[in-house]
Parts: C-alpha cells; structure tokens; sequence
C-alpha cells in the first residue's frame, strides 16, 4: 500500500504516533518542549503543525493564556474527535483555542504577533524548513520564545527503534514499504535542521536540549529540543 498524506494522517498517524510504545515516544517529545517554556499570564501562542491538538494535552493551564492559536494545513485530520472537543465554544478546560488552515511557510499572521512560537516535529516534513523558521521569528514579539522539537532522523538511535519498534507496527498498520512511507514524510534529517536554525537564530540566543542522555550528538539520542530567545 503506497499511502497519501492525507489516508496516512487520517487513518494511521493516531494509532502509529499517538498509541503504545511509539505514542508514549512522541509524548516525550511534547513534555520536552513544555518543560523549556517560561510562562505568562495572557500569552499568546502559535503552535505550528498542530495537526488535530494533540500537543495540548501537555501545556499548562497555567498561568492562563491570552489566546491559543493551532496552525496546519489540515486541522483536525488527525483525530476529529479530539479536535472537535477542542474548538468546542463551551469547552470550560481550555479556553480561547483556535485553529487556522495554512501552511507554516506562510503564517497569516502580522509580525511581532505572539511571545511563543512551538514547533512538534514540523520540520521534518516540510519543503522550505529554512522559510518556516524565517515565518516563526517574524510572528514572534522581541524577547519572545520559539521552542522546536525535533525527532534525531535519520541518527543511529532514532534508526534502531524504527526498525524494532515504528516500522513492525506500520506494516500491521497495512503499510508493507515502511522505509518508503517515512522517506516520504521525513524529508529533512536533523543535522542539516540544527544548522539551519543556527543560521536562522544566530543574532539570537539558543540551547539546544538532547535526549535521554543529554550529551550533545544526535546520533545516539532520541530527540532534540531547541530553545530561542528572540532579540530583534
């Protein structure tokens, strides 16, 4: 089965991503990014690639935010279920949520727009990764933040669970070329991420988190957390 972005997303990602040994993985990832945020009362937030909001179920209720605004260029195809509960208008547990349809390459929103930018592994996907952290920085105010998670693609690690873990599950999934699936979806591998964002952030200050085991090589860690904090 050769699979489409949007057969993949709205008929494997939650039970390959979101579920299990894989699910609990990427949840790391979004407690990651959560734990390097300094928070705010009346922030306001862009969440880039936030698909259905599934990285909500991570970020703190407080202190309460201004307003939270889901970016993707398919909202909700991930899990309508959960999407619909989000944007639900009497929904009392998060408050001032908001998703718009657009891709991260353009964000329509104006400059100097929000104190925090996240980004859950978005840039692996994308066409023009260097644009998207152009289109962050801008929307973003001076002495705002911009958090990034990144999955450690194509590191030896990150290969070593695919390959006991993500790949077995894609093909009871009913994926049968799983290499071919993620080459699809994981067009741009860390190193050449990290080096783009140094570029792009280099009048900025940034840290570079890795993980499980700290030290700084995405070979043998799983994922990668950046920090910046924007002086324009």
């Amino acid at each position: 089965m050769n699979v489409n972005r949007d057969y993949y997303y709205s008929n494997s990602y939650k039970s390959l991503q979101r579920a299990g040994i894989q699910g609990w993985g990427n949840s790391l990832i979004d407690r990651l990014i959560e734990g390097r945020v300094a928070r705010f009362e009346g922030m306001k937030i862009l969440e880039l690639g936030a698909s259905s909001g599934e990285h909500l179920r991570f970020v703190s209720l407080e202190p309460r935010w201004d307003k939270y605004v889901g970016l993707d260029i398919s909202p909700g195809i991930s899990d309508p279920q959960l999407f619909e509960s989000l944007i639900a208008k009497d929904s009392p547990k998060l408050p001032n949520i908001t998703f718009t349809k657009s891709s991260a390459e353009n964000i329509p929103f104006d400059d100097d727009s929000f104190d925090l930018v996240v980004s859950t592994c978005l840039l692996a996907h994308v066409k023009d990764p260097e644009r998207v952290l152009s289109e962050a920085r801008r929307v973003v105010k001076n002495s705002g933040q911009i958090v990034i998670g990144l999955p450690t693609d194509p590191g030896i690690l990150n290969r070593c669970v695919k390959t006991l873990i993500t790949y077995p599950k894609m093909r009871h999934l009913g994926i049968e070329n799983p290499r071919l699936e993620y080459a699809r979806e994981h067009i741009n591998g860390v190193g050449n991420l990290l080096e783009l964002i140094k570029f792009q952030f280099s009048k900025d200050s940034l840290r570079f988190h890795y993980f499980p085991f700290f030290f700084r090589s995405w070979n043998f860690n799983l994922a990668v957390v950046v920090n910046c904090n924007v002086a324009k």
